[in-house]
């Protein structure tokens, strides 16, 4: 698999992965919080963008780089594809309020697992 970063003219794709002998390809959009942790969920600001790509082969991969984690700790990391952000945001009303500027997608403990470091949802797409 290869993977190149995109440069300053996309605001959707951070990466794009492929397998030329495949002759396929996957968009990636990566998003980051320094706490991504609450209670019982984790969240990170996804925008309005999920509902316009739904159909798309973008995949997500939120990162929470844990503040106050011990050194070395190594991020926790999810893979989701964008049908389920822009479900999520779709159920929370971004169709129907279209002022509503910030959605941000959680991922509830009970469905972090089909999700935690999913490294397959990108390799089953490639």
């Amino acid at each position: 698999m290869s993977v190149a970063l995109t440069r300053d003219g996309s605001d959707v794709i951070n990466l794009m992965a492929g397998d030329i002998f495949q002759g396929t390809a996957i968009a990636i959009q990566v998003k980051t919080a320094r706490n991504a942790r609450k209670s019982k969920y984790w969240e990170w600001s996804a925008g309005r963008k999920p509902i316009d790509l739904k159909d798309s082969n973008l995949v997500y991969v939120f990162i929470d780089l844990m503040e106050g984690a011990k050194e070395n700790q190594p991020p926790t990391v999810f893979v989701v594809p964008v049908i389920d952000v822009a479900q999520q945001s779709i159920d929370a009303g971004f169709l129907k309020n279209l002022d509503w500027k910030t959605f941000y997608f959680k991922i509830n403990d009970e469905n972090s697992v089909a999700y935690l470091e999913n490294w397959s949802l990108i390799n089953r797409k490639i």
